[in-house]
């Protein structure tokens, strides 16, 4: 075994932990490391099949193009999980956007490596060139224009809200747009959806994003409230009330007591 072999052996192809953990290895993320290694697919495969693992379906050598189109929709993306073969419609969206090519070409060089991309009726009906600098911010799971993008999954409340607070748009807005763009959007109540999203409600978004700092769907925790209470300086109460406004899940809140005082602070 030698250091090739360590970086693919590591989820994120850069040597280190967290390791793999299944024997069996998505054709995505084959193809991924081709790119990463700058090497052919049959390199990637041969090494997997020596270390004894197995991979999924059958790898396909790809040229410039194809090279291209991966290297933009799996880099920064853990490509080991089993949805990893399933291309969503923001990964083909952003592919098209950066390199300019349409919608079509780039399902076609996906389907032709093996991977599941959305049907065609799944994407908005207007030209790539339509798709803005702001809707790749929307389609960037870290709102940042950059991969990874959106899953094919409903995009997370935190993800929605903290577009909205970024773009100086409504929940309304952000949820519209994304849904233009052929991706699904999460449940909103009413009021959540004209709320006026401000750069305090943007930060309460960041409770709710993993390791990675991608925008995940879940209820707020007591722990979580109350270090933000230490942080901001509101009352626990104060920030479970705007949390559920601003659309999230908030169990605690009937247990915060309207009079408690910010965490770190004595009566």
């Amino acid at each position: 075994m030698d250091a090739l072999d360590v970086i693919l052996l590591s989820k994120y192809l850069d040597g280190k932990a967290p390791r793999l953990t299944d024997r069996r290895v998505a054709l995505a993320h084959v193809y991924h490391a081709a790119c990463v290694l700058c090497c052919d697919v049959a390199e990637v495969q041969d090494r997997y099949e020596r270390l004894g693992l197995k991979v999924a379906g059958m790898p396909t050598e790809f040229d410039r193009v194809a090279r291209e189109h991966v290297t933009v929709v799996f880099h920064a993306t853990d490509t080991t999980t089993p949805d990893a073969d399933r291309l969503s419609v923001a990964q083909i969206l952003a592919v098209a956007q950066f390199t300019g090519r349409g919608i079509e070409t780039i399902r076609a060089t996906f389907t032709d490596l093996g991977l599941s991309v959305p049907e065609p009726g799944a994407f908005p009906d207007f030209p790539v060139s339509a798709v803005t600098p702001r809707d790749v911010i929307l389609l960037s799971a870290h709102l940042d224009g950059r991969d990874p993008w959106l899953s094919g999954s409903p995009a997370p409340v935190a993800h929605v809200i903290a577009a909205a607070g970024y773009l100086r748009r409504s929940p309304r807005h952000v949820m519209d747009r994304l849904t233009e763009l052929g991706c699904a959007v999460p449940r909103l109540v009413d009021p959540a959806l004209n709320v006026f999203v401000d750069g305090v409600d943007r930060m309460f978004t960041d409770l709710l994003t993993d390791s990675t700092n991608a925008y995940v769907d879940r209820p707020i925790s007591r722990a979580e409230v109350l270090a933000a209470s230490f942080r901001f300086r509101w009352t626990p109460a104060q920030i479970a009330r705007r949390m559920i406004e601003l659309g999230f899940a908030v169990p605690c809140a009937s247990s915060l007591s309207a009079s408690d005082p910010p965490a770190g602070q004595n009566r």
